[in-house]
């Protein structure tokens, strides 16, 4: 018998070797609730790596005494490297898609998945994120950031970020990447104009247009604002909520480098002097098409 429960233990051990990976390090969670997905009290290592291979948001695992700590995938950017203390990371062959993600945190703006740093800002400072942690969010005072060309947008894609905000005016910029006014720019507008302060979206395929837009924003109010193109629908999400949906006749925006891309700003030549009066935090761009589910949940709880 106790050989029987020796050689179960065993494999499971060799089982858990190809589903994770072991490394030094410790998840540093003192700023960022989307980390941490839940603790355990269990009996032993075994029970709480499964607990991490059967549950589909868990990317990283630790266990610190009989207390087991699930991670989500956006653990990984916020590893502590050089101490003794073990984490593992589950091998997936999902493909999560993330490819932009600007947490803007400790007054950084940093894109920690591919290094396209923002730059170059203007009439921009940090503030105090939706949690209250200084220098944790962009304040755009009449002013934009760049970000670096790139290939940021194809046939699918996703792109989630919280704001706030400030003010209502003429074709306001959430973000505009393009190469020029009407030529390849995917943006997004946080309103229309004051008297009709719609949230909108288009998307040039070349010089081709399709254009999609939905309710208000109300002002000084955190949101999270999704955008999703997928399978040729284009939808705006306010939060955990679909505002508006449509197919589009064009294939999606051209998958090509932009270099001139901007948050707050606009390519249009007579828009160069009407900036971003919002507030900015958590952007992140995905390759795909969240489910709709995913976007729920990364509103209510900053993981999917």
């Amino acid at each position: 018998m106790k050989l029987v429960i020796f050689l179960a233990i065993f494999y499971k051990i060799v089982e858990m070797s190809f589903i994770f990976n072991i490394k030094n390090g410790i998840i540093d969670t003192s700023r960022k609730r989307n980390l941490l997905i839940k603790q355990i009290e269990v009996m032993n290592r075994i029970l709480c790596l499964n607990f991490c291979q059967t549950s589909k948001p868990c990317f990283y695992v630790s266990m610190n005494y009989s207390i087991c700590s699930l991670y989500s995938f956006y653990a990984k950017f916020f590893v502590k490297n050089g101490t003794s203390e073990v984490i593992y990371e589950k091998i997936s062959n999902d493909n999560f898609g993330l490819i932009n993600y600007w947490p803007i945190e400790n007054g950084e703006t940093r894109d920690l998945v591919t290094s396209k740093d923002l730059f170059d800002s203007n009439n921009a400072s940090f503030t105090q994120d939706r949690f209250g942690f200084d220098n944790s969010s962009l304040y755009f005072n009449n002013g934009y950031i760049n970000a670096p060309s790139g290939i940021y947008f194809g046939t699918e894609f996703t792109v989630l970020a919280w704001v706030k905000l400030k003010n209502y005016l003429e074709w306001q910029r959430l973000f505009d990447f393009g190469n020029g006014r009407e030529n390849d720019n995917v943006c997004f507008s946080l309103s229309k104009s004051n008297s009709e302060p719609n949230v909108s979206i288009a998307i040039f395929n070349g010089t081709n247009l399709e254009y999609l837009e939905t309710n208000y924003l109300k002002l000084n109010e955190w949101y999270q604002l999704g955008f999703k193109l997928e399978n040729s629908i284009v939808s705006i999400f306010f939060n955990d909520v679909k505002m508006a949906s449509s197919e589009i006749n064009i294939s999606g925006a051209k998958s090509v480098i932009r270099g001139k891309n901007y948050f707050g700003k606009s390519n249009w030549n007579e828009h160069e002097y009407k900036k971003g009066q919002f507030e900015l935090d958590e952007v992140k761009f995905f390759e795909k098409g969240l489910l709709d589910s995913e976007i729920e949940s990364e509103f209510k709880r900053g993981y999917h």
